[in-house]
């Protein structure tokens, strides 16, 4: 399925990502992990629930991509000024 949908094998997307990755929803730790990619940072459920503690700690992680769940637009915000792409 992942070879039809992205027209590469799981593998070959893995070698090919050399993306810093921040993990914010622990939903996409086993996908991630069958990919072979390990993200710099991850967190558990409730972080957004006191963002002020952790958005340091994802800033200076410098990721290029940040994989979260649903966050409120002012966390959003301070995603996006992190990571924009």
């Amino acid at each position: 399925m992942f070879n039809k949908h992205m027209g590469l094998s799981p593998t070959e997307y893995a070698a090919r990502a050399q993306k810093r990755i921040a993990n914010l929803s622990p939903v996409f730790h086993d996908d991630l992990t069958v990919l072979g990619i390990n993200p710099l940072i991850s967190l558990q459920r409730g972080w957004s629930k006191q963002p002020d503690r952790y958005l340091e700690q994802i800033r200076n992680a410098r990721p290029d991509l940040i994989f979260t769940s649903p966050v409120l637009e002012d966390i959003y915000q301070h995603l996006t000024e992190i990571a924009p792409g």
